[in-house]
């Protein structure tokens, strides 16, 4: 029976067999890991939430891709950093043709509050993120999971598979980047800003049905012709095009996930072949 105590790899493995119930279990796990990373990688607190929410259902699609289970941490980690990447590319595309006019903004903000928003204001999140920002990423998460984790060592090490007196000296560290005046204020703001009691729900909601996750025993032709496949097969270099074209040359790691464009341009290359 799955529990809070159930590894990694059992947990994993049930996913694969379409055990939601079971991803639920790697998504409180990780969740505040992963929150913590998206948050660290845009400064947006709402943005984050979807984001890491977002992660976790790209993950449950791309199970199959992932070879070993005591990765599955980084993997997660990854599949965040890239959306963060992704989300700020276009953020800054969009930022003139979206924006609303000032008082729009102002009426709607005053109307609909969330618990969030009466948790922590957009000023204290503005305060709170510039003084965040300064601090690099390596010392940045582990503050962040401290002060949203109830200040405790142990509970940080364990998200973050790291020894205890690895995880208390970079935040020595990270303290000591932040100034003193506004230290506290940063210690209480991330305190009130711990992801959603409801935020697993939420990615379950999210999930797509199980026949869309990819398995490790799907036969290559099936396979071939889906991102999962082409994550599934990529170390092997197996793509449609036989790794002939430059994307099916150019393949990385395991958990470096092909794009859409990486998928219609390997079979675009294949049908010129034929």
């Amino acid at each position: 029976m799955l529990g809070p105590g159930t590894t990694d790899a059992a947990l994993l493995q049930a996913s694969l067999e379409g055990d939601r119930q079971a991803f639920a279990g790697i998504v409180e796990r990780y969740k505040s890991l992963v929150c913590a990373i998206a948050y660290s990688s845009t400064g947006d607190l709402g943005l984050s939430e979807d984001l890491a929410q977002e992660a976790f259902v790209s993950a449950w699609t791309h199970l199959g891709s992932l070879r070993d289970p005591r990765k599955l941490r980084p993997w997660l980690c990854t599949i965040a950093r890239r959306l963060a990447k992704r989300s700020a590319k276009k953020r800054r595309r969009d930022v003139i043709t979206h924006a609303a006019p000032l008082d729009a903004s102002q009426d709607t903000a005053a109307e609909d509050l969330s618990p969030r928003d009466l948790a922590i204001n957009k000023e204290e999140e503005t305060v709170l993120w510039r003084s965040l920002e300064r601090i690099p990423e390596t010392y940045r998460v582990p503050l962040i999971l401290y002060y949203r984790q109830g200040e405790s060592v142990q509970r940080v090490a364990e998200t973050l598979g790291l020894a205890t007196a690895a995880v208390k000296q970079r935040l020595a560290r990270g303290r000591n980047l932040l100034r003193d005046e506004v230290a506290g204020f940063v210690e209480q703001s991330l305190a009130r800003t711990r992801p959603r009691k409801t935020f697993a729900l939420g990615v379950l909601a999210a999930l797509p049905k199980a026949s869309s996750v990819v398995s490790v025993t799907a036969s290559p032709g099936a396979a071939a012709m889906t991102l999962g496949g082409l994550l599934a097969m990529k170390k092997a270099g197996n793509y449609p095009c036989g790794g002939r074209c430059r994307r099916g040359r150019n393949v990385g790691a395991d958990t470096d996930p092909p794009t859409a464009r990486d998928a219609r341009a390997c079979k675009d290359d294949e049908r010129g072949r034929a």
